[in-house]
């Protein structure tokens, strides 16, 4: 007999990573409003027995890279990830950090799950930056993180830098700020990244929450 949902939750631990450049508070908060265990950890061996990662970020590409790097974070989670196929979410710089490289401050090095590149966001005078509010995400190909929200629902963003993708095929979302289209989320296997915040986007971000958790009983 299969064991109900809410037991199989429980039992699963998802952890947020906390290097100092995002409020972990937030993402913890939210989950828990979905009875979803989840723990915050600052160390890389807190990670062994971990069943899935969410990496938070708001800030500077570059300093969140030295962070991961100096706390011993980027090799511990590359490994989880790639070698054993620890479903990931980043969100806001936290999907950025999954891009090959960006160009904010200088050129820096991403994890490079993904073949994607951060730049600036290219729009007209009129249109301020950062993107700050809220903004329609069309959905594209399937999706398993927006599979619990219509087309065109509005999600809450605050970025200056913005991901560009070179394999649609692994783009699920696509936001529009004045003349420029932007990656809003993306899902390539167990790896998914939103630019929003669903932490911050009220009852639609807490059904992407909601679908990153089925990742971990959906055998």
């Amino acid at each position: 007999m299969k064991e109900n949902l809410k037991y199989i939750m429980n039992k699963k631990i998802i952890s947020i990573i906390d290097y100092g450049m995002g409020n972990a508070q937030s993402v913890k908060n939210a989950l828990h409003q979905l009875n979803v265990n989840s723990i915050i950890i600052n160390s890389p061996n807190s990670l062994d027995k971990t069943n899935a990662i969410i990496l938070p970020g708001v800030g500077s590409f570059k300093q969140a890279m030295d962070n991961l790097n100096q706390i011993g974070f980027y090799k511990k989670i590359d490994n989880l990830v790639q070698n054993e196929s620890i479903p990931f979410l980043g969100i806001c710089l936290g999907m950025q950090l999954i891009a090959k490289d960006s160009t904010e401050n200088e050129l820096t090095k991403g994890f490079g799950w993904i073949d994607a590149r951060v730049r600036k966001i290219n729009v007209s005078k009129q249109y301020r930056l950062p993107h700050v509010g809220w903004n329609q995400i069309e959905k594209k190909n399937n999706t398993i993180l927006l599979s619990r929200v219509e087309n065109l629902t509005n999600y809450y963003f605050d970025h200056t830098y913005a991901l560009f993708c070179d394999k649609p095929n692994i783009v699920s979302s696509l936001v529009t700020y004045g003349n420029k289209t932007m990656v809003s989320s993306v899902e390539d296997g167990h790896i998914f990244g939103t630019q929003f915040h669903p932490e911050k986007s009220q009852v639609n971000g807490l059904r992407v929450l909601k679908a990153f958790t089925k990742v971990l009983y959906s055998d």
